[in-house]
């Protein structure tokens, strides 16, 4: 009997120190610093050794509820210069449209190449489709950063 106590607590802490390697990295407060589109937020990303799961949420207004509509389609991640391909993703699909629910909100999660543990800075992109050429843009960071000493805020013109 203690042999099997012994041999089941061994396994447990096993599996608690694997799960430790796994995960390296969470941006639990994450700051959105851009969304060209005000209904998506990143609202955490985790940094893996085989994946980036960068967690969003979609909060539209309640009169859309019902309505089919293609979330991520062709999704990219850019850190550190370099772009990261989507590998999949949680809730929604990534070739068929999603419904929106009662309520307008969905929490979804893309999944994405794994990206640098030190990445301090991130954005995502989906293409538009249509006729506009612009693309659904969100830059993220695990705090909000700094402004240099002597800089001063601007307005941005168009």
């Amino acid at each position: 009997m203690l042999k099997k106590k012994s041999t089941i607590i061994t396994i447990l802490l096993a599996l608690v120190v694997m799960t430790g390697w796994a995960q390296q990295k969470v941006w639990d407060n994450v700051v959105t610093g851009h969304a060209n589109v005000p209904y998506f937020k990143v609202t955490k990303v985790a940094i893996y050794d085989d994946r980036t799961e960068v967690f969003l949420r979609l909060e539209v207004p309640q009169q859309m509820a019902g309505e089919s509509v293609p979330l991520a389609t062709k999704p990219t991640l850019t850190a550190d210069g370099k772009t990261y391909a989507v590998k999949g993703a949680t809730v929604i699909s990534l070739t068929e449209p999603y419904t929106i629910p009662t309520g307008g909100k969905v929490d979804f999660s893309l999944i994405f190449e794994p990206i640098p543990e030190n990445t301090y800075m991130i954005s995502v992109a989906e293409p538009m489709r249509g006729a506009l050429p612009t693309r659904t843009m969100l830059t993220a960071s695990p705090q909000a950063l700094p402004i240099p000493t002597g800089a001063t805020r601007q307005r941005a013109t168009v």
